[in-house]
């Protein structure tokens, strides 16, 4: 992966995307990673591993559910009421 600063992207932004082609290009300002560039196929392919990942993680749930091993529904929202309220403070 190639890593440039902020200030150089903006310079050199075309050759950026040449760049994002082949590897992933990092933009970094004051030492920090603030985005990345990709390429139009890396993108797309990390949305469909996302999408079947959720799709996987739900028929997991569903299946869950199915066997008596979910969690009734009022203890969820209890426990998001307890977190939100915790977090008010």
């Amino acid at each position: 992966m190639t890593s440039i600063s902020a200030s150089e992207a903006k310079q050199k932004f075309g050759q950026l995307i040449d760049k994002a082609q082949h590897t992933p290009v990092q933009i970094v300002r004051h030492g920090r990673s603030i985005a990345y560039i990709i390429s139009d196929e890396d993108y797309k392919e990390n949305e469909v591993k996302k999408t079947e990942w959720l799709e996987l993680m739900l028929a997991k749930a569903k299946s869950e559910l199915e066997d008596g091993k979910g969690i009734p529904e009022e203890e969820v929202y209890a426990n998001l009421r307890k977190k939100l309220f915790r977090a008010h403070k």
